[in-house]
């Protein structure tokens, strides 16, 4: 699952996506698929794409992770091991991530503490102690708490009513005539709540006032301060799946069972509750948490079917492979550049050349599938070879 979850975006999105557009718009031959490229990309704003799944899917996971590792760490060394180990790894994933998105090279005032990897650190360190201290019904209990409460917060605390975009921050600011962000919120008389429009809701005001560093959206981030903590509320459902799938008064065909009946009440209950909180993943709102869970349950259902009951584990192969080094795929992409070596091979003049003589969007699917077969290539020589970098 792991594997299932980084390989999209590693490089087979673009892969399915190429072959979607090949030809012009009015002769592709698969028009039927009209709707796929949509869910390839992440939603705007609020709703849900397929491509929405896979962080909360890899959030999910580690909660899962974390179920089948903590037991074994407490065996080997005690309560000093678990909690070396999971600090480590989780400030390891912290640093990482700084370093994915260009490390302090800019100044501490340019740098982007906050990313995908990040999150995942703070998520998973907190979540790791969690399950480490406290049984399964008070962890469902908080991670209930941390969902009601972030929406509590969201829907009922008063901000500003200044929405935090360059141009009405600036004409503020001149209004104002004051310089930072800090003082044009403070001037601002009149309050609003209960708002999820971008720029103005809480978590946003959040990042604007004590987030530091770089800001992805300017002013506020999509992997902001606020939103870690519903985020914490992900990984706690990946635990409590951890703990359901140890149980061992269930038949693997219960277990597939149960875990279809819940996906499928999560993500309707989600959704449900999204005609009030609105599933918005860039705000990681709570009901996008129960969404995301719910779907990933029903995966969780469909690869234990496949796998543990159907025994096609040899199906999944190549999932094996990518899973076994995620991270440093998922690494190698962005400091290496799968794309970029796919682009030297095939420069300019060939994928010109391909649209030329078969049709159109050859080439850019060409450039996709040398970059997939890059990333899947360096993932079968790693799982070959027994190499496995883990933190």
């Amino acid at each position: 699952m792991r594997g299932f979850a980084i390989i999209w975006a590693l490089g087979l999105a673009e892969v399915l996506n190429g072959i979607v557009c090949l030809g012009n718009a009015e002769s592709r031959p698969w028009r039927p698929f009209f709707w796929i490229p949509g869910q390839l990309k992440h939603e705007a704003w609020d709703g849900f794409q397929f491509f929405d799944l896979i962080f909360p899917l890899i959030l999910f996971l580690t909660g899962i992770s974390i179920v089948s590792a903590i037991p074994r760490w407490k065996k080997q060394g005690g309560a000093l091991a678990v909690y070396r180990r999971v600090v480590k790894r989780g400030l390891l994933l912290f640093a990482l991530g700084v370093i994915y998105y260009g490390g302090v090279r800019g100044g501490w005032e340019e740098s982007r503490w906050v990313g995908v990897l990040q999150r995942v650190g703070l998520v998973y360190l907190v979540s790791a102690l969690l399950f480490y201290h406290f049984r399964p019904r008070i962890l469902i209990g908080m991670t209930g708490g941390l969902l009601l409460g972030y929406w509590a917060v969201m829907a009922l605390v008063p901000i500003p009513a200044l929405a935090l975009d360059s141009n009405t921050v600036h004409d503020a600011m001149a209004e104002y005539g004051v310089d930072t962000v800090r003082e044009t919120l403070a001037k601002t008389v009149e309050h609003v709540r209960g708002h999820y429009e971008p720029g103005l809701n809480v978590a946003h005001y959040v990042d604007a006032l004590y987030l530091p560093g770089h800001r992805y959206g300017g002013y506020w981030d999509p992997e902001g301060m606020l939103g870690t903590l519903p985020a914490i509320a992900t990984c706690m459902m990946g635990v409590l799946a951890g703990i359901f799938l140890q149980r061992t008064d269930l038949s693997t065909t219960q277990k597939v069972r149960k875990l279809m009946i819940g996906g499928i009440l999560l993500a309707g209950v989600g959704w449900g509750w999204g005609l009030v909180f609105p599933v918005i993943k860039l705000l990681w709102t709570s009901s996008f948490v129960l969404v995301a869970a719910g779907y990933s349950c029903l995966l969780l259902a469909f690869f234990l079917w496949q796998v543990e009951i159907k025994r096609r584990e040899k199906w999944f192969a190549p999932l094996v492979w990518v899973g076994s080094n995620a991270l440093l795929l998922y690494l190698a992409a962005k400091l290496v550049g799968f794309g970029k070596l796919a682009e030297r091979i095939l420069s300019s003049n060939e994928t010109h050349w391909l649209d030329a003589h078969s049709m159109a969007g050859v080439g850019t699917l060409a450039v996709a599938l040398v970059t997939f077969a890059l990333m899947l290539g360096l993932a079968h020589f790693l799982f070959r070879r027994r190499v496995f970098v883990r933190l």
